[in-house]
């Protein structure tokens, strides 16, 4: 997938210790797998599954949700430049709480930076 690529290749060039790197490319993989389950899901809900005429439909919504779905399909799956954005986010989302994490925890022991430096 392209936006698990573009996420890691973004992770992969972050100036932070290595351990932050390792715990951002964690919860980065979960939030971006999310985001794709989530992407997915629009497009099989789009393409029949929700769809009242077919008869493996597994959910018959109303006009008005029918409406939604079609628009997240356009947004999400139909937009090639989506995944892109979408990794950017997840990426800066997930550098935002894990730096976020580091300052707040109590005992902070590591440095900021791989502790090559005296």
């Amino acid at each position: 997938y392209t936006p698990t690529a573009v996420l890691i290749a973004l992770i992969a060039a972050t100036p932070i210790a290595l351990r932050r790197r390792f715990w951002l490319m964690f919860w980065g993989m979960l939030a971006i797998h999310g985001a794709i389950v989530i992407r997915l899901t629009a497009l099989l809900l789009d393409t029949g599954f929700a769809e009242p005429t077919k008869k493996f439909a597994v959910w018959r919504p109303g006009s008005f949700m029918t409406d939604v779905i079609n628009r997240a399909d356009v947004i999400l799956a139909d937009n090639p430049t989506f995944a892109y954005v979408l990794a950017v986010f997840v990426w800066i989302f997930v550098l935002i709480c894990v730096q976020a994490w580091y300052d707040w925890r109590p005992g902070k022991t590591e440095e900021l930076t791989d502790g090559n430096n005296p």
